[in-house]
């Protein structure tokens, strides 16, 4: 009899699994479909809510949300949640003269530490209870089969631990943690959750206050203001741009948009497509100061620390390639020529290490930015190089690479660092 009560209260303890085997997120073997019929799944019936001691979960539609404030779940965060529990195994099943004899208080001096999990056919609800000296065991309680076990936590734990070894009590705290996680615990942080919010054909645009309004069209991949002529974009950045803005998530989520409000509007991204999408970045939050979203799809005020620069504060022209020899290995080098001021023209057949350093930098250094020839400076020295002349100047620790055939300036800030010869002296000894 002893035996039978045993694997039924384990089978109860395997709700856990059962939860995840049903929704397919733990891969079923044997053991588990042999467990998994120690207790009568149909008779429990649908999960609808779990509860901890400082978090409410229920489900609707067949989705989790908090309780407190209607928020969706991370389906992640509640596998991690069953993952562990998965583990707990039951050793022993204590005697009723010693429950009668030492009183349950012995076992399990906080009463408040509980899982409670409702089906549509009935209640499991978990107490856990004290740790045992010396042992990576715990006493935990049935609240509705009225039955006090020694349990333990098969489960590995990630973290190292000094000198190579687990402490009895680590998972143990582990455990406990699980019992008092609260609503952001278990909340999606993601600002989009919907998988396909985006789609090939939609329009991208953004603005904030440090740079000029621009669009990103992700049918053919480009930008307006449309790319200069002769420049190519970077197929990578438009990538990395939609993957950052599918994985944007939240450090902390407000519920409360009514007491606080939002101040300082610093930059905004509108998506056009079948249906809109807007966010807005704020600097202030009532009285705190961070970077806060609202968006115009749900009623929550989202803080960010992360892809702030990336994504709200990009510019038209981190979408361009901006390399002065973009087909640097085809460069016809065998005509050069590079002629300072009041110095006789020099022409080359072979680069000299000056000549080479100067090409690398054309080759292989991207401008911080390009712009249409706006005026002729002075001081600087002409290359002549694959039938396209240059003028080169440095200025004011920024290097101005002037493409005289294009009449572009291509633009370096490299401060007091010159990565190239800019004088005579340098290409000549």
């Amino acid at each position: 009899m002893r035996n039978v009560i045993l694997f039924l209260i384990l089978g109860a303890l395997l709700v856990f699994t059962y939860f995840f085997e049903e929704k397919g997120y733990i891969a079923q073997n044997a053991k588990q479909e042999e467990m998994k019929q120690l207790f009568d799944k149909d008779t429990l019936g649908e999960l609808l809510k779990i509860k901890t001691s400082n978090s409410r979960l229920y489900k609707k539609n067949g989705v989790f949300y908090t309780e407190g404030d209607n928020y969706p779940v991370d389906a992640k965060a509640l596998e991690k949640f069953f993952e562990v529990l998965s583990g707990i195994r039951v050793q022993n099943i204590l005697e009723e003269k010693e429950l009668a004899k030492e009183g349950k208080s012995k076992f399990i001096s906080d009463q408040s530490l509980k899982l409670v999990f409702n089906f549509t056919g009935g209640e499991l609800i978990f107490v856990l209870g004290d740790r045992l000296e010396f042992e990576n065991s715990f006493y935990m309680q049935i609240a509705s089969s009225n039955k006090l076990m020694i349990a333990y936590d098969s489960s590995s734990l990630e973290e190292v631990y000094e000198k190579g070894r687990q402490t009895t009590h680590n998972k143990y705290d582990r455990l406990k943690q699980l019992f008092l996680l609260d609503d952001g615990y278990f909340k999606d942080r993601r600002i989009f959750k919907i998988k396909d919010f985006i789609t090939k054909d939609d329009v991208v645009s953004i603005s904030n206050i440090r740079n000029k309004d621009f669009k990103i069209l992700l049918k053919d991949l480009s930008t307006t203001p449309f790319i200069l002529d002769g420049l190519k974009y970077k197929q990578e950045r438009f990538q990395r741009f939609l993957l950052n803005l599918q994985n944007l998530t939240a450090l902390e989520i407000f519920s409360d948009t009514k007491s606080m409000h939002l101040t300082e509007k610093i930059a905004e991204i509108s998506i056009n497509s079948t249906t809109d999408y807007t966010l807005e970045l704020f600097r202030k939050y009532g009285s705190m100061n961070g970077y806060f979203i609202k968006t115009n799809f749900d009623t929550f005020i989202y803080e960010i620390n992360t892809m702030v620069n990336e994504l709200f504060f990009s510019n038209v022209q981190d979408y361009w390639r901006k390399i002065v020899f973009a087909h640097c290995p085809n460069i016809d080098t065998s005509k050069m020529s590079i002629s300072f001021p009041k110095r006789k023209k020099v022409d080359f057949r072979v680069p000299n290490n000056g000549v080479k350093q100067l090409l690398d930098f054309f080759c292989l250094k991207e401008a911080d930015y390009v712009v249409e020839r706006e005026k002729k400076e002075k001081n600087g020295f002409f290359l002549t190089i694959d039938n396209q002349e240059f003028y080169i100047i440095y200025k004011n620790g920024e290097i101005i690479i002037n493409d005289l055939k294009k009449s572009y300036e291509y633009h370096y800030f490299v401060g007091d660092i010159k990565p190239f010869g800019l004088v005579w002296e340098d290409y000549f000894h």
